[in-house]
């Protein structure tokens, strides 16, 4: 039996739902997003009215957005399409199956052609020789900023886990890191190598100073905010002209406020920048970078130097389930490289007229029966 729902009615109780409860924050963020459009193009019709040309209105909708009519929502890529499918073929999937508001037979994502895949985006992957360019680069704006370089370089954690942690998170007596995986929401302990350990020490007695303390509160975010303008705290003199925001080292700090994944991205952009980068390089620079360079770079020293398990080492690095994640993250084939190594500059097979080494070859008799006698009768 088909129930009839309004459809705003459905699209809240599956926001409520325990199915839409287990899936990343991020992703809800995205799904109430796709469906707020499907709603205000459908105008909240019951769901058994719900029609392929409602889905394909939300879609051309998303992809269009209107700032064409003075509005702010622009327009999405085809990759980004591809996931507001997504999005839409879950709710449907969850009214059809959970709820019965549609029927069984009724899935109108499918009779939706999905847009072409877009070629992959060639993203920016840092040498590990330039990390101290780069930190360095990052302090002379703020210390808070070269410290989130240093954790995606040295620690490889995603910007979101970097910017969650606090103070009572550094364990130097261990050199451990205890951080929280987002997307999983498990607690994770991770080594703290040298260079991180001294970019630590460092920042904590910068930290220190800033603050006035002898001792860190625990609860402080390791990378605070920065004061924004018109804060109490804020002394005069920070402003290199009107309107315009001079960034400087002594920058005041709020331990009590997180930096934030946008603003960990923001450094690492203009680090990059710094440094040299341009152009069509710094188009895809963000949070990501310096972890997938990280992750990149030690890779290829565990190669160099022999290890079989190289690529497994990177897995447990980033926290992914699949190995094919992380060779897609950090842009490696294994495979693919075995194959160049064996055949860049070498024959792929031997040369005419040579057995190849250790091939045992038996000539064979090609000559038809009967022809040599008739031959000798001639």
């Amino acid at each position: 039996m088909i129930y009839s729902i309004p459809l705003a009615e459905a699209i809240t109780e599956y926001q409520a739902s325990s199915l839409f409860s287990r899936l990343a924050k991020s992703t809800q963020r995205q799904r109430r997003t796709t469906l707020a459009r499907l709603l205000a193009v459908a105008a909240n019709i019951s769901s058994t009215d719900l029609s392929v040309r409602h889905i394909d209105l939300c879609l051309q909708d998303l992809e269009h957005g209107d700032t064409h009519l003075g509005g702010r929502r622009k327009g999405k890529t085809q990759r980004s399409l591809n996931n507001d499918r997504a999005h839409l073929a879950g709710f449907l999937e969850w009214m059809r199956s959970s709820r019965s508001y549609i029927s069984p037979s009724f899935n109108p994502v499918a009779e939706l052609k999905y847009s072409k895949k877009t070629p992959s985006r060639k993203m920016l992957q840092i040498p590990a020789v330039r990390f101290g360019e780069m930190l360095d680069a990052a302090g002379a704006r703020h210390p808070v900023e070269r410290m989130a370089c240093a954790i995606g370089a040295y620690l490889g954690c995603r910007p979101v886990e970097a910017a969650m942690l606090t103070v009572d998170s550094v364990d130097f007596a261990r050199l451990e890191i205890d951080l929280l995986v987002e997307k999983t929401h498990q607690r994770l302990t991770m080594p703290m190598c040298l260079e991180l350990r001294d970019e630590l020490v460092a920042y904590f007695q910068w930290y220190k100073k800033v603050t006035g303390r002898t001792k860190l509160l625990p609860g402080w975010y390791l990378l605070p905010a920065r004061l924004v303008m018109g804060s109490p705290g804020l002394r005069r003199g920070l402003r290199a002209a009107p309107g315009a925001i001079r960034m400087v080292p002594d920058w005041p700090i709020d331990p009590e406020q997180p930096f934030g994944r946008a603003g960990i991205g923001k450094a690492v952009k203009h680090a990059a920048e710094a440094v040299g980068y341009s152009g069509p390089e710094l188009d895809w620079v963000g949070g990501h970078t310096m972890r997938r360079s990280a992750a990149r770079a030690l890779y290829e020293k565990l190669r160099d130097s022999g290890r079989d398990d190289a690529l497994v080492m990177v897995q447990h690095l980033l926290g992914h389930k699949q190995i094919t994640t992380t060779m897609a993250y950090i842009g490696i084939d294994t495979h693919r490289d075995k194959l160049r190594g064996l055949l860049a500059g070498q024959r792929m097979y031997d040369a005419p007229g040579v057995a190849g080494q250790g091939a045992d070859v038996v000539e064979l008799d090609t000559r038809r029966p009967g022809a040599e006698s008739r031959r000798r009768a001639a």
